[in-house]
């Protein structure tokens, strides 16, 4: 099942930014213990998603690495899609989270 998520950012004073945001987790590599790289279909995949809602961009994240395809495709389109790994994941949630106590 292919799972396309939204995100919304918004501070009260403007329109609020959406974005089309995709998470996956590639299957382990046959006879490895690395995880496969994500492809640019999938990069691509997300990016026509936000074209087609007409959203403000996209952001693609993984658990593994990107292909040097996807990279290229997102290096392309700098303003309109992100790629994110799971450390980027760990830095939203230490920078964004509403308890800042734990």
């Amino acid at each position: 099942m292919e799972w396309i998520f939204f995100a919304v950012q918004y501070d009260g004073t403007s329109d609020p930014i959406v974005l089309a945001v995709q998470a996956k987790h590639p299957d382990r590599r046959e006879g490895s213990s690395r995880r496969s790289t994500l492809p640019v279909t999938t990069v691509r995949e997300v990016y026509g998603v936000s074209k087609a809602w007409d959203l403000a961009g996209a952001i693609a994240v993984t658990s593994s690495e990107y292909s040097r395809e996807a990279k290229s495709f997102a290096d392309l389109k700098p303003d309109e899609i992100s790629l994110a790994c799971a450390e980027d994941v760990v830095e939203w949630v230490r920078r964004y989270r509403w308890n800042h106590d734990e």
